[in-house]
């Protein structure tokens, strides 16, 4: 199957069978239901779906590219305020590319640096109804010392 380019294809990328394994009305279940289906579950699969495009390295999806944030770019960096603030508007970058079901309403982040570990706190609201939610995104870092030459 050839993929068109005049197509948008947001709509799946980030969907697959939801693990573990369930069916629902005679049906394998989606890990992100349809649009037509805003409930809870819709809602909790935004919150899994803005985790997953996080969390996916871009380039990592052949046939998608440019699907994924940046986030693996900074790993290796001295995480310093200015740092973490790049990492974040690259990540609010790839949800406004890649989820049009939401709009980013509120992002922060919370830097340990004993754990290397680097809180993402995004607030969002669903487009179609307007209600709000929120996810906080833990990722590790490698921190390196400043060298002092």
């Amino acid at each position: 199957m050839a993929l068109r380019r005049d197509r948008d294809y947001r709509d799946v990328v980030g969907r697959g069978v939801a693990f573990p394994l369930d069916v629902e009305d005679g049906r394998v279940k989606w890990s992100v239901p349809l649009d037509g289906d805003v409930s809870s579950d819709y809602e909790s699969a935004i919150v899994q779906r803005v985790r997953h495009l996080v969390l996916t390295i871009a380039g990592q999806r052949v046939l998608f590219r440019e699907y994924g944030s940046t986030l693996v770019q900074s790993v290796f960096d001295l995480l310093q305020p200015a740092a973490i603030s790049v990492v974040l508007s690259r990540i609010l970058y790839a949800i406004e590319k890649w989820e049009p079901r939401i709009k980013v309403t509120d992002a922060d982040y919370e830097l340990f640096p004993d754990s290397g570990t680097v809180n993402f706190s995004l607030t969002w609201q669903l487009v179609k109804t307007g209600r709000t939610s929120s996810a906080v995104i833990p990722v590790s870092f490698l921190f390196k010392e400043p060298s002092v030459g």
